[in-house]
């Protein structure tokens, strides 16, 4: 007798619908084991599976196990015997309708009254032909399979349910951690529904009402009309929704709202906008911080340049003043060229200081030609050719025997190997080796400087052409430097399209410098470039391309010229070196008395500084040139700052030419040598009015 109470179907069973596949065994319960086992022998003739419980006790168990229908006859589940099953198939799963196939007697009975309607309850009256009740019991087994099919939709459902529960809940952790806000635009009514930290992003109370127009009317006025452009051009085009703007806040503070959104579906379909909003209100004031503090630098830069700049003009000019001397002993002149290439270094120092500032601006345009590089080779080595003779170096000059075409900027590129040149002088012992070659590789020029210096640390190379990046020599092999001018020359080689790479076996070992530009042109049979190179400790160039502007005193013309600088060491050397070149100078500190003498003695030229207290040269150029009868004088501005906004001003106020100070003696005798009076003037070179014609 089975006993009162038996196992419920557990939550974890096959019937729970989270165990293995189906269980496709028929459980068998007969009044003998004897006849259990012929009904088995049946089901097995038909290609299913049986299985013999003992009782209904053992029924319930294998039920609880597996199974997908139980056979049974009614007198195992008569009277209150049936309960037990009962209880277990009211425990099933919603999804679970395990089906029970009962063997009643003949002149069946109706369903038993412990099953209720909802129970998978199929009555088969005995006796009955072997085929019927394996027709009856596949049926069943549909049914079973049937449930399964839907417990496996109910569960990937509820696995999908879970996955996105947790996703969601992961989301709003991390924007609540990142201080994101979250928020959804209805595409037709533009409801809006914003999380509360989107509300707080605006200053709004995070409970508190907030809907499109609350959100328009918190975005700063200057930025409203942009920013519902953006939001109609995204609902009409679907277009991502990508903005910056400024939000208002009830207590009037100004905050930066970063805001993206995209449409769940395409224009047409789409029914909600959802985004994000961030706060980057610190981000912004980072990056105005930032950009306070390199204009400051650049600011300070060429402040100090021009600072530096005024000391070295009368320095310089003081120098150049003593070339036209006669009585200077050979010792003196040596003492005078020492001291020339000095301030020709610090001058060189300024100089790369501020265009690694221009570069790291964007200020600097190439202006790139077809050039020779043979000519630029000749400018480079002019540029490094007094340290080069200063320290006695053996320098060797390899160049393809024809003619190398590149684009360029041919005083930029220069610049770049003459600075290469310089470097391995200057960390080459005296004396030393210093190769520069130049062969054609495909489409590409490659350049390389060797020298047999002291060559550079192998944890160093990685940051070599950083700015500021010193190499660690002993003290007595110290050369100072900035540590800028192989910074300058990676940004100026990549300007030019090209790459540059160092490097070196360690100290002691010299070091490589490779500099890889593109082919302007394919190379072309012309006269052998080694007819025009001397190699040698004194090696020149006879490069057509080698531009000079230093020319004979004789040669120039005699003009009157006027001075006006507010510093009296530059003003009094200046107007010594102008006399030495053979000019009639007139000198003086006070703009005002520059332009009454101006007005008198119509001069040809006006050489004029630009920091002067009370009027400064901007304001005595306009002054100038609002003096019908000076409207032709040549104006030139002398002055410490030479940036391109700088010459740009000089430009607008007035002026004819822009000389950076400490100025070569080779520029001046330039700037004397081309002057040629406007065809408009009435004025003559020397300052006197051309005769009337007769």
């Amino acid at each position: 007798m089975p006993s009162a109470t038996s196992p419920a179907l557990p939550d974890n069973g096959l019937v729970s619908g989270i165990g293995p596949d189906l269980d496709e065994r028929i459980l068998v319960l007969m009044p003998t084991t004897r006849d259990g086992e012929r009904t088995c022998d049946a089901l097995a003739a038909a290609g299913m599976s049986g299985l013999v419980c003992q009782d209904l006790d053992d029924l319930c168990r294998k039920m609880s196990a597996g199974g997908a229908v139980a056979l049974l006859t009614e007198e195992s589940i008569s009277g209150k015997r049936g309960e037990p099953l009962v209880n277990v198939l009211r425990q099933q799963p919603a999804w679970s309708d395990f089906p029970l196939v009962i063997l009643a007697r003949e002149r069946a009975l109706p369903r038993p009254e412990t099953f209720d309607e909802r129970m998978n309850v199929t009555l088969v009256e005995r006796p009955l032909r072997i085929r019927s009740l394996i027709s009856v019991i596949r049926s069943a087994m549909r049914s079973r399979k049937h449930q399964y099919s839907v417990r496996g939709h109910i569960a990937q459902r509820e696995r999908h349910a879970e996955e996105l529960r947790t996703g969601e809940a992961r989301l709003r952790f991390v924007l609540e951690a990142a201080k994101v806000g979250a928020w959804d635009l209805d595409t037709s009514t533009l409801a809006l529904d914003a999380s509360g930290i989107c509300k707080s992003t605006f200053g709004r109370a995070p409970d508190g009402p907030f809907s499109y127009a609350d959100f328009l009317e918190a975005i700063h006025p200057d930025d409203r009309d942009r920013v519902n452009t953006a939001v109609q051009l995204t609902l009409r085009t679907g277009v991502d929704y990508d903005i910056e703007y400024r939000a208002v806040w009830p207590n009037g503070s100004i905050h930066w709202v970063l805001a993206r959104g995209r449409l769940a579906g395409d224009s047409e379909t789409a029914t909600k906008l959802s985004g994000i909003t961030l706060d980057v209100t610190r981000v912004k004031e980072a990056e105005e911080h930032l950009r306070e503090v390199d204009r400051r630098k650049d600011e300070f830069l060429a402040t100090l340049a021009h600072e530096l700049r005024n000391p070295l003009a009368p320095i310089r000019n003081g120098l150049q003043v003593l070339r036209f001397s006669n009585e200077l002993g050979p010792d003196s002149k040596e003492l005078r060229e020492l001291m020339e290439r000095q301030v020709d270094h610090l001058v060189r120092l300024v100089d790369d200081l501020m265009e690694v500032s221009r570069i790291s601006r964007g200020k600097i345009e190439l202006r790139r030609e077809v050039v020779a590089f043979s000519g630029i080779v000749s400018s480079a080595i002019e540029i490094s050719r007094p340290l080069l003779d200063q320290a006695g170096h053996d320098l060797t000059v390899d160049l393809p025997d024809k003619e190398v075409m590149v684009f360029a900027d041919r005083v930029r590129l220069s610049q770049v190997i003459g600075n290469l040149l310089t470097n391995a002088a200057k960390y080459t012992e005296a004396g030393g080796r210093i190769r520069l070659k130049a062969v054609v590789v495909g489409e590409q020029v490659v350049i390389t400087v060797h020298d047999t210096g002291l060559g550079i640390p192998t944890e160093m190379l990685p940051a070599v052409f950083e700015i500021y990046t010193q190499m660690h020599h002993t003290r007595e092999h110290s050369q100072g430097g900035l540590g800028i001018g192989l910074a300058l020359a990676r940004s100026l080689v990549e300007m030019h399209d090209g790459a540059i790479e160092a490097a070196s076996d360690g100290l002691g070992k010299g070091s490589t410098f490779t500099i890889r530009l593109p082919l302007a042109l394919p190379v072309v049979d012309e006269t052998p470039l080694s007819d025009g190179l001397e190699i040698g400790n004194r090696l020149q160039m006879s490069s057509p391309h080698t531009e000079s502007y230093e020319v004979e005193t004789d040669a120039l013309p005699e003009l009157n010229i006027l001075l006006l600088d507010d510093t009296r060491s530059a003003l009094f050397v200046l107007e010594k070196l102008l006399k030495a070149m053979g000019q009639r100078v007139r000198a003086t500190q006070d703009a005002n008395l520059a332009l009454e003498w101006a007005r008198r003695e119509k001069p040809d030229l006006i050489i004029s500084d630009i920091g002067m207290p009370e009027i400064d040269g901007y304001e005595f150029a306009r002054r100038l040139r609002s003096v019908p009868e000076l409207e032709y004088v040549r104006l030139v501005a002398l002055t410490g700052y030479g940036q391109g906004s700088d010459r740009e001003r000089a430009k607008a106020a007035g002026f004819d030419h822009h000389l950076v100070k400490p100025v070569a003696l080779g520029d001046l005798q330039h700037l004397v040598g081309t002057f040629r009076p406007p065809v408009s003037s009435p004025f003559r070179v020397g300052g006197g009015r051309d005769p009337s014609p007769s």
